[in-house]
């Protein structure tokens, strides 16, 4: 009886042995990528008159919007999550060289024209409605938060 008992091992070792040579092992299922992250940001909007909203977005893609004080918004939080690709887009953005670069600029002033400013861990930059059309790398992440969902 002693013999029985290793008789199934013993045929898992033989029939183990018997794939052919130069056959694949099964597939493992891809590994998923981890979840896109951005440095925290809070990017504002000031009008001609001085009043400011303002919106900052998490690592995650959290977002929380602050209306102009004293509008019909202001008593209400307004929050959500940016979608992946555009969590993703905004991530390219805040890393591409050429939003640093502009960041290095001086806003040329707009008289009735929004500022805006941006501040992340790695670039703080201010610019108008003027500067926009030499700024297209801060202008695509405004673009990118405002055509978002955010109330921005």
């Amino acid at each position: 009886m002693a013999g029985v008992r290793w008789l199934p091992w013993l045929l898992v070792v033989v029939t183990a042995g018997c794939a052919p040579a130069g056959s694949a092992l099964p597939a493992l299922a891809p590994t998923p990528s981890p979840p896109v992250t951005t440095a925290e940001l809070t990017l504002s909007q000031t009008s001609f008159n001085g009043s400011t909203r303002s919106i900052r977005i998490r690592p995650d893609g959290e977002w929380f919007f602050t209306p102009v004080d004293g509008s019909p918004l202001a008593v209400v939080i307004s929050h959500g999550r940016l979608d992946p690709p555009a969590h993703a887009r905004l991530a390219r953005l805040l890393t591409a060289p050429a939003l640093h670069a502009e960041a290095a600029l001086p806003d040329g002033g707009c008289p009735g024209g929004y500022r805006y400013h941006l501040d992340t861990a790695r670039a703080t930059a201010t610019w108008t409605d003027c500067d926009a059309p030499d700024r297209p790398a801060l202008t695509a992440v405004l673009s990118l938060v405002s055509r978002s969902g955010t109330d921005f």
